[in-house]
């Protein structure tokens, strides 16, 4: 409930012939008519045929009302996607593509209180509570999940990304990483998002460290208004 369930949304978008589905949140920004939501890169942009998804839809507190048929749900249809150059660069998921795994989108919603943008990076051992709907086995995509606990360098990719202790599956990527949660109120600061795991039976979820490189993207996202890659 409160704030996880409100601020937090489901996403659905095709890439080439097929439909997928993510995770995402909203950040807060400074405009009255529009929200902005972060989610994953790979779900805003596929690396396979270096173009941007369509048909992207943001679900907010997808979990009140689990339904997926547009014509009686609250669907919101991105006017807007950005990714960055380090991520759009990359012809499939690389180690590269994990570091820059981030993606906003615009939509056309502005009653939604989200959560501040942090892109100071976590620190080693803070911790962190993660939200996301995932759709694999266990799990069927109708219920919002979280993780909670300290996040470490994931040391099959260098230590260039985050862990988390998670079981979460496919579904959840773009879900947000939250620091300084307060258990209380509810609230935090988005500082990284689930974005990979190793296998279906991962136990951990992984997310990009976020950087000034991520604060540029979310920038522009507050100023385009077509598909844009930054730079």
């Amino acid at each position: 409930g409160g704030k996880p369930l409100s601020a937090t949304g489901k996403v659905f978008f095709t890439m080439g012939s097929g439909t997928y589905v993510c995770s995402g949140s909203i950040v807060n920004d400074s405009k009255s008519d529009r929200s902005i939501v972060l989610t994953a890169g790979h779900c805003v942009f596929d690396n396979a045929t270096g173009n941007f998804a369509t048909n992207f839809i943001y679900y907010p507190a997808f979990d009140t009302t689990p339904v997926t048929d547009c014509t009686i749900s609250r669907c919101l249809v991105a006017t807007s996607l950005v990714a960055h150059n380090g991520f759009t660069s990359q012809s499939s998921f690389t180690t590269q593509a994990t570091q820059y795994d981030w993606g906003f989108a615009s939509i056309p919603e502005s009653n939604i209180n989200g959560y501040a943008f942090n892109s100071t990076p976590f620190t080693n051992s803070a911790t962190s509570y993660a939200f996301g709907y995932p759709a694999g086995t266990p799990y069927g995509g109708k219920d919002l999940v979280y993780c909670a606990g300290p996040i470490s360098p994931d040391t099959n990719n260098g230590g260039l990304t985050w862990g988390l202790g998670c079981n979460m599956t496919g579904g959840s990527s773009g879900g947000p990483w939250l620091a300084a949660f307060n258990t209380t109120t509810f609230d935090g600061s988005v500082s990284s998002l689930n974005s990979y795991g190793y296998g279906k039976n991962s136990t951990k979820m992984y997310g990009p460290k976020f950087n000034s490189n991520t604060l540029s993207t979310f920038n522009a996202a507050l100023i385009v208004s077509t598909a844009t890659t930054v730079v």
